[in-house]
């Protein structure tokens, strides 16, 4: 299985290690908003690159807690947190924006 590298971009995109792609996680509840940049492998499936994003967005407590539903899309268009294909056959591209949406309990979707 391909490697699986989050990390905050706080360098350059010119350090980009080959075979990788920055992503920018647009992350929005009805109060919040965060961008991080990451640096990931193309090759990665959908649905594991999804659980690496809430793990990094939540510790295990407060995701059972707090978190109602998340949505995550790619130019307003959702993909299923169990989507196999990989980063790369969805189309994601250098620097694209995947938008993680939550609803946190009590609240209303975006």
């Amino acid at each position: 299985m391909k490697s699986v590298v989050i990390e905050d971009d706080n360098e350059e995109s010119s350090n980009i290690q080959p075979g990788f792609i920055t992503l920018k996680i647009r992350v929005q509840t009805e109060i919040y908003t965060n961008i991080t940049d990451i640096k990931i492998d193309p090759q990665i499936p959908f649905d594991i690159f999804c659980n690496k994003v809430k793990e990094n967005i939540f510790s295990q407590i407060f995701e059972k807690q707090f978190l109602d539903s998340i949505k995550f899309l790619k130019k307003n268009q959702e993909i299923s947190k169990h989507e196999k294909r990989n980063l790369e056959q969805l189309g994601f591209q250098n620097n694209d924006i995947l938008d993680v949406r939550l609803q946190l309990k009590g609240g209303r979707i975006n």
